[in-house]
């Protein structure tokens, strides 16, 4: 009896242990490529805007619509443990060194609250004053009107099949 309830008990453990490395965190990842179809990228985060301690990389192909790229990408939640955001770089597989544009930033909403539309605005990607990333949307025709990257500049009407709702 007590060898089953020991075995047991470690079986438990295991299944909690195993949940506990399985936890992600899913964040967008998105950008403009002359690619048809779908892209493979080596998406990198990192601690810091520029320079900074790598936290994770990994290799996904995404699908392609009108020259955007989009997917999410399942992060270890670890990587979030002692921070709020992490920047963003995508390169070619092939040419990591070589970043395909900006780092973008990714800050993750720790609370349960609400998101109410005030405070937000439809984005290319996330970024500057509205850097929390909310969800994203299908376009109608593939046309949107948004901010640009990093949520910056005027709202104009762009080519985008997938437009992000990002919040303060």
């Amino acid at each position: 009896m007590k060898k089953q309830m020991g075995l047991a008990a470690l079986l438990m453990l295991m299944v909690c242990l195993f949940a506990q490395a399985a936890a992600a965190v899913p964040v967008p990842v998105k950008g403009v490529t002359n690619a048809r179809g779908s892209v493979e990228l080596l998406v990198t985060f990192y601690d810091r805007a520029d320079g900074g301690k790598e936290l994770h990389a990994a290799t996904q192909t995404l699908p392609v619509i009108d020259g955007v790229y989009f997917g999410m990408v399942e992060v270890p939640d670890t990587v979030f443990r002692k921070r709020d955001k992490v920047y963003i770089s995508v390169a070619n597989p092939q040419a990591p060194a070589i970043a395909l544009s900006e780092r973008g930033q990714f800050t993750i909403r720790r609370d349960d609250k609400a998101v109410s539309i005030v405070g937000c605005s439809l984005c290319f990607t996330c970024g500057a004053s509205f850097t929390v990333f909310q969800g994203s949307f299908t376009a109608v025709g593939s046309t949107a009107v948004e901010r640009g990257a990093a949520c910056s500049g005027a709202v104009t009407t762009r080519s985008d099949p997938s437009p992000f709702l990002c919040c303060q």
